[in-house]
């Protein structure tokens, strides 16, 4: 039915819910112009309080983060389910990897800009009220002032006609650039729980990464002096693709992961089948290599590099 949405407040979305045979949630379905299409565990309200369906995690600070996540993930088509026993992990992730800087927001909002753009020139609805969450922006003023500069700056990034908006020349120069990947790089990224049970899985990801023809290269928090997530990030940005193994299910995994699908890296996913279950709602969708034992996650990982990215040119030393 169409009603305000309990999340963005958006005047016209569709809302709707059912009740499993458990009775301890309800699963709502959500569709919503501004904060996009997904669907969410949440509990029935109190009766004291019948308005209040958000649970405490959803604060003023998390709600336009929150609502720009849903919105891009809409726009890439992935779908979204968030379980209730998952809302602490998601709100602590959407608030850390969430635009926060003007720079930020302003890149952001170009990017998804360019996603719903069909070819240069192509003149979009620009609604501020239904689009603010495209900037990952607090409100209809901040996206507005984006805007604004956007049209005016010395490199026009966009203009503007009437109510719509069109990406120029600058602008989609902006996502050449922010999408630039080190095409000559034989690095490969790690990603992983650095746990002495995990040395044997490591050693098999190792190993599969230099068959292909590419170097490995992993960041272990526990033995590193330094500015640990400016060394992250470095090694990230000097990589050609980044693996990704989710098993026990490590907040800085799915961190690293995020910033490398940002900079528009390929990233190889990969959990052993006893954790599958616990892979966080926003990568639960991907393919996954699901693996038993170790000699199985180093036949399919190299396969699936040799897939994607083709054989490297590295030898092991």
């Amino acid at each position: 039915m169409e009603q305000e949405c309990i999340v963005c407040r958006y005047s016209v979305a569709y809302i709707d819910f059912t009740v499993p045979l458990t009775h301890a949630v309800r699963i709502y379905t959500i569709r919503c112009p501004r904060c996009g299409n997904y669907k969410m565990e949440l509990l029935p309200p109190h009766p004291m309080e019948p308005s209040r369906v958000l649970p405490k995690e959803f604060t003023s600070e998390l709600i336009p983060y929150f609502i720009g996540y849903t919105r891009e993930q809409t726009i890439l088509k992935n779908d979204v389910d968030i379980k209730y026993s998952d809302i602490s992990n998601i709100a602590e992730y959407i608030l850390r990897q969430s635009p926060k800087t003007v720079s930020e927001k302003i890149d952001k909002l170009i990017i998804n800009i360019s996603r719903i753009s069909k070819y240069y020139g192509d003149l979009i609805e620009f609604n501020p009220e239904v689009n603010y969450p495209l900037g990952y922006c607090k409100n209809t003023d901040e996206v507005v002032k984006i805007i604004e500069y956007l049209t005016t700056t010395k490199r026009q990034y966009l203009k503007t006609v009437g109510s719509g908006v069109s990406l120029m020349v600058d602008g989609w120069d902006r996502i050449h650039d922010l999408s630039k990947v080190p095409l000559h790089s034989t690095q490969v990224f790690i990603a992983m729980w650095f746990d002495p049970t995990m040395d044997k899985i490591y050693k098999k990801i190792e190993d599969a990464v230099w068959e292909a023809g590419y170097k490995p290269i992993r960041v272990d928090r526990a033995h590193f002096t330094g500015d640990i997530n400016d060394k992250i990030i470095a090694e990230i940005r000097k990589s050609k693709f980044l693996i990704a193994d989710y098993t026990g299910q490590r907040h800085g995994v799915y961190y690293e992961a995020g910033y490398a699908k940002g900079m528009g890296l390929e990233v190889i996913s990969s959990c052993n089948e006893n954790d599958k279950q616990n892979l966080h709602f926003d990568t639960s969708h991907q393919n996954h290599i699901i693996w038993k034992t170790d000699d199985e996650l180093h036949d399919k990982l190299l396969d699936r590099i040799l897939a994607i990215i083709g054989q490297g040119p590295e030898k092991r030393p």
